[in-house]
């Protein structure tokens, strides 16, 4: 509370506001020439992280590969959804992929995800897809039907999973198994990964 002489400030807590407003006055400028050259070196920083990270430049090709998917990457491009993919329920041995989703088979489609590296080797590298990356790190396991194998020949591999991506390639539906356990319904031949 400021100490008042009537409607007026005393002596000493005038003289110490106007000291303030002194001291402000005199370092203002140069206070606000650091702020802005603070202000310009950040936004260069940033700008030469983003530079440097691919991947987060949209339309910028992540990897190209030389033999998997489509030789032709201007062929025509079938979009396919997660929504479409994860529509439905499926119990092992039990359900059907419905037919609008077969319908996709051997078709050159895209569709955008977030990739994690799930194996394969230096040459041909292996992802899932995944339509988000809350369900697959945080929360349960996805279920079968809403993750993609993306299979990659002669590619090298991507390292920044923190982005979404677009996959194109040769669109596979059907049960896939490794030692007689189902590992997914879907897969991509893939033939490019692009930065969205």
């Amino acid at each position: 509370m400021i100490e008042q002489q009537g409607n007026y400030p005393t002596p000493a807590v005038a003289h110490e506001a106007m000291r303030k407003a002194s001291v402000w006055r005199r370092f203002k400028k140069p206070l606000i020439v650091i702020g802005l050259l603070v202000a310009v070196v950040a936004g260069s920083l940033a700008i030469q992280s983003i530079g440097s990270n691919k991947a987060l430049i949209p339309g910028v090709v992540l990897a190209r590969s030389e033999g998997g998917g489509s030789a032709n990457h201007d062929a025509k491009v079938t979009p396919l959804s997660f929504d479409l993919l994860t529509g439905w329920k499926y119990v092992e041995d039990q359900t059907p992929i419905p037919d609008t989703i077969k319908a996709y088979e051997g078709k050159y489609i895209e569709i955008t995800g977030y990739l994690l590296p799930y194996g394969g080797s230096e040459e041909e590298p292996e992802y899932m897809l995944f339509q988000n990356l809350w369900g697959c790190c945080f929360g349960q396991s996805p279920e079968i039907n809403h993750l993609l194998i993306v299979k990659m020949r002669g590619a090298k591999r991507i390292e920044d999973f923190s982005a979404p991506v677009a996959v194109r390639g040769i669109m596979r539906v059907g049960a896939m198994r490794d030692d007689g356990f189902l590992i997914c319904l879907y897969h991509i031949e893939a033939d490019l990964v692009l930065a969205k």
